[in-house]
């Protein structure tokens, strides 16, 4: 595709340092929007996106107190929700990041946080019973999307990590 209305050469004289932080932005955030025209096995090497440079590293620790306890305490959280609780805060700073995209404020939250069609989840618990199916899901679902099978879910699990997921840790993934 490509866009249909003429570049608005005015604006990009007028505001060039904007226009350059703007397509750095996108340049470095390319790589994860591009993931799904990927193949399935580039998927798994796409790094979560870094956290971004007009963030300090202060706002985004106030970021990662607020938002990560949520995460891990429910299990699966919206981004919708994230958002909500950024603006919610009281706290300016933190009201500006719902605004940034869904990459970015990943990028905020650390590489422990990935996303699946809009639901956001801790890629490790630290629970190394939990752990590699959770890793085997997450990368199920970031290729297939969110209506997986069971017994796929299963037969596969036992194929990648040698042994099926008990009842347990099935159920504890996948509540």
């Amino acid at each position: 595709w490509r866009f249909v209305e003429q570049t608005d050469t005015d604006f990009i004289d007028k505001y060039p340092n904007l226009v350059r932080s703007e397509l750095e932005r996108w340049v470095m955030l390319s790589p994860w929007l591009e993931v799904d025209a990927f193949t399935p096995s580039a998927v798994e090497k796409v790094q979560p996106a870094p956290q971004p440079p007009f963030v300090s590293n202060g706002v985004a620790a106030a970021a990662q107190t607020l938002v990560l306890p949520n995460i891990a305490k429910d299990g699966v959280v919206k981004l919708s929700t994230i958002r909500q609780q950024l603006e919610r805060s009281g706290n300016l700073e933190l009201q500006q990041l719902c605004l940034l995209r869904e990459c970015e404020i990943l990028g905020i939250l650390g590489r422990n946080v990935c996303a699946v069609d809009g639901l956001v989840c801790l890629r490790r618990t630290g629970d190394e019973t939990i752990d590699p199916f959770r890793g085997f899901l997450i990368g199920l679902l970031r290729k297939r999307g969110r209506a997986v099978r069971r017994t796929e879910l299963m037969e596969g699990a036992a194929a990648a990590l040698g042994a099926a997921p008990t009842n347990a840790v099935y159920t504890k993934c996948l509540s």
